[in-house]
């Protein structure tokens, strides 16, 4: 794709343009940096972190290397004189025939600047193919749980209020509405308002405004998708005539991710356990469940078929 300018200034790119004109026109709908989205986003940093379980030396951080590895996408595990076999998030450089990094490049105030060839002096652990993590996922995901999450807040205050209505006097009776409703929600027991003339009532009916119990169900159906995106099983909608070859179709779809994601791991660990010749690392299913074992037999007797 090509870039072009009309004048002699440097030509912009989209991000550009658009941090330019959000400053000035900001979108109506914020759904980032704020703590409602952060809450979720913690919530499916940690969801995701469950589904596998690793076996990792002493000394490596669990947390350090987790982290990396699902929210960065890869981490270096090497060994220092200093500190043993350790895990350290890297820069690359270099690629091969197939565009590969070559050189993983790790420098910070503890590992002054070392240059390790990948699979010579370290091995990359990657989550996924294009060595991206997961964050990509969550945050679409928090997005959506944070918004229906202002909603069943707005449903709450909208169902407490039991009347709707216009005024007569402008200003002034809208002054005396608002301070008898600040009364009334502060738990006065006796409320009056000096109104001009008695004003036109709307919404008499607040129960219709109610939509919390909707937007549960919209959370619920949110975080399945989001479970079957990484790897946890989901119940099977109930049907009238569902046949085991529709359950069997909602566990490979739920598990087909999660299967490429282990399989990159389990070749990491194999690759760690033959450079330091040790068998200190492995990853396995945190959830033994005999119907996610079966689906992952199957998919393996397919691909052996294939």
């Amino acid at each position: 794709m090509g870039v072009y300018t009309l004048n002699n200034l440097s030509p912009a790119l989209y991000t550009q343009i658009s941090n330019y004109n959000g400053s000035f026109f900001p979108s109506s709908v914020h759904t980032w940096n704020n703590a409602t989205t952060e809450y979720y986003t913690r919530l499916l940093t940690q969801r995701a972190m469950s589904v596998f379980k690793f076996k990792l030396p002493d000394t490596i951080c669990r947390d350090y290397f987790l982290y990396n590895l699902y929210l960065a996408g890869y981490v270096a595990v090497f060994y220092d004189r200093k500190y043993g076999i350790i895990a350290q998030w890297c820069g690359f450089e270099g690629v091969d025939l197939y565009y590969n990094p070559v050189y993983a490049i790790i420098n910070n105030q503890f590992v002054n600047y070392t240059k390790r060839k990948i699979d010579t002096d370290c091995i990359i652990f990657k989550l996924q193919p294009d060595y991206f993590g997961c964050y990509d996922t969550i945050q679409k995901y928090s997005e959506l749980l944070s918004q229906a999450s202002q909603g069943i807040s707005a449903s709450y205050i909208n169902s407490m209020v039991s009347k709707i209505f216009t005024t007569i006097d402008g200003n002034k009776d809208a002054e005396e509405i608002k301070k008898a409703y600040d009364k009334v929600y502060s738990g006065s027991p006796l409320v009056t308002a000096k109104l001009s003339a008695e004003p036109k009532w709307f919404n008499e009916k607040p129960k219709d405004t109610f939509i919390v119990n909707e937007i549960l169900q919209s959370m619920r159906k949110i975080m399945e998708d989001f479970d079957r995106d990484i790897g946890i099983p989901v119940a099977t909608e109930k049907k009238e005539r569902l046949t085991d070859d529709e359950v069997h179709k909602n566990d490979v779809e739920t598990m087909s991710r999660s299967a490429l994601w282990l399989e990159h791991l389990k070749e990491c660990c194999e690759k760690a356990n033959k450079m330091f010749s040790s068998d200190s690392f492995d990853v396995e299913w945190r959830f033994s469940d005999e119907r996610i074992l079966d689906t992952m037999g199957s998919l393996q007797l397919r691909q052996d078929n294939f």
